[in-house]
């Protein structure tokens, strides 16, 4: 098996391992791993990862451990994505990652091609009877291997290169082949991105290696509240093939369209059609889109979307000399995506990867990003199916980044009191303190104390008190 031990610590970053307790008849996490601003782990019940190399590491070595399974019964399937497809690891040849007697797992992601390069990585835990699908660039798992899996963990690596704008680290995508949107070329060249006192520098130009895109990437999830850029972009005089996005991403979360939340300055090839667009996607289901013309010429534009738990409120409006422009448009049913692990991304990048008809490089300069969150979280109740027969309380995604969903039941008209902890037993917010009738109900708490402050990392406690009754459930916060 091509599977190695030895390793230099100093090119590893250790994670702590999430691990399986019980509280109160309910299965969490333990304490996160260490954060790293160039990596996010979705870690599982009985499979965790806990060393990841870093993007660009060329003899990286992903380590692992299982908990509360036979090792000898079980093997690891370990995948990673390059330029759109997934690829086995470590060989065809060898394609599951044998188990050691104590639990561990070593397993080598670098074994050819740009495999250093990769952004994604997956663990699978399956049977030892089973065989894990050959993967060599295809862009979806088969479905049958979902029948197989008993438990998983993703890995998203991201770029080596970052910079400050706003207040804040920005990651820099780059890599040697194409990606993802377009397909285009991305550089991190200091001459292709760059932040100076007239801000965020986006380019888009030919180079030796042909025409490169820029892309950067917030370290950081903001949650639910009110995103905002001033940008200073002439986008009717963009070539049609051109495309500037201002947008929300998460990699982890495929069944919500990956938290996508589009503003887009562009023709989509289409000179003298509509040239911006505000999107939730997916873009196709009927009225996830509204596009308009934007004709901003030398003047700031003020480009946002206010994400809240049942609608989005976009506006782009631009001011100054001349007639001003303004743009408005509201999203509100229950496509509404959940806040969980997304970034935020700006981009300058060509449509299909094709060159540009006018052959003229762009520049852009995004002047300001900021941020606003919602004051707190916000109770919704849910809608009512049969009235439930016992008390409960659960939360999903556990852990969780930017929000999370509580969800819980009453059986019986009853005073209601739903309170977050901290791991020294203090209170550090109150969501709930009022009479409700029987039913199911969901309060969605983003992470932040009764004054909106953003809390730390960390391990909390969220319990519930119905009459006389207390239930709790632990949960993971992870900035």
């Amino acid at each position: 098996m091509k599977c190695k031990t030895a390793y230099n610590p100093l090119l590893r970053i250790a994670v702590l391992q999430v691990g399986v307790l019980v509280l109160a008849v309910v299965r969490v996490a333990a304490p996160a791993p260490p954060e790293h601003p160039s990596f996010r782990v979705q870690q599982g019940q009985a499979l965790a990862v806990t060393e990841i190399p870093v993007w660009g590491d060329r003899e990286p070595l992903l380590r692992g451990r299982v908990h509360e399974v036979e090792p000898a019964a079980h093997r690891v399937a370990v995948y990673i994505r390059v330029g759109g497809g997934w690829w086995t690891k470590p060989t065809f040849a060898e394609p599951a990652t044998v188990i050691e007697p104590d639990g561990t797992w070593t397993c080598d992601i670098a074994t050819g091609g740009l495999d250093h390069e990769a952004t994604r990585i997956v663990a699978f835990l399956i049977s030892a009877a089973d065989s894990p699908p050959l993967m060599q660039g295809e862009g979806e798992f088969p479905a049958a291997l979902s029948q197989s899996v008993l438990d998983e963990v993703q890995v998203v690596r991201t770029y080596r290169r970052r910079i400050d704008f706003a207040g804040l680290q920005w990651h820099v995508k780059t890599g040697s082949a194409p990606l993802g949107p377009g397909p285009n070329l991305f550089t991190d060249g200091d001459d292709a991105v760059w932040a100076d006192g007239e801000g965020l520098h986006l380019t888009l130009a030919q180079r030796e290696a042909g025409w490169q895109a820029t892309e950067v990437i917030s370290d950081r999830t903001f949650g639910y509240g009110t995103y905002r850029i001033a940008l200073r972009a002439a986008a009717e005089e963009f070539d049609p093939r051109v495309v500037f996005g201002f947008f929300t991403w998460d990699d982890l979360a495929s069944e919500q369209s990956y938290r996508e939340i589009d503003i887009e300055l562009s023709y989509w090839g289409v000179a003298g059609g509509p040239n911006a667009q505000f999107v939730v996607q997916p873009f196709t289901l009927p009225g996830h889109r509204y596009q308009f013309d934007a004709h901003y010429g030398d003047r700031e534009s003020i480009h946002t979307f206010t994400w809240a738990p049942d609608r989005i409120d976009f506006a782009s409006i631009a001011r100054g000399t001349g007639e001003p422009v303004e743009q408005r448009w509201s999203f509100h049913d229950d496509r509404v995506p959940e806040t969980g692990a997304e970034q935020v991304r700006m981009n300058l990048w060509l449509l299909n990867g094709e060159a540009p008809t006018d052959g003229r490089d762009v520049e852009i300069v995004v002047t300001s990003f900021s941020f606003e969150p919602l004051a707190r979280a916000t109770a919704i109740a849910g809608e009512r199916d049969a009235t439930p027969t016992a008390i409960s309380l659960e939360n999903y995604p556990n852990p969780f980044n930017a929000a999370t969903a509580l969800r819980y039941s009453v059986p019986t008209p009853a005073h209601v009191r739903l309170s977050i902890y901290n791991i020294a037993g203090q209170r550090v917010a109150t969501l709930l303190d009022e009479g409700r009738p029987a039913g199911a109900y969901l309060v969605r708490w983003s992470g932040v104390n009764d004054t909106g402050a953003p809390l730390a990392s960390g391990a909390y406690v969220a319990r519930l008190l119905v009459g006389k009754n207390a239930f709790v459930r632990r949960m993971l916060l992870l900035r």
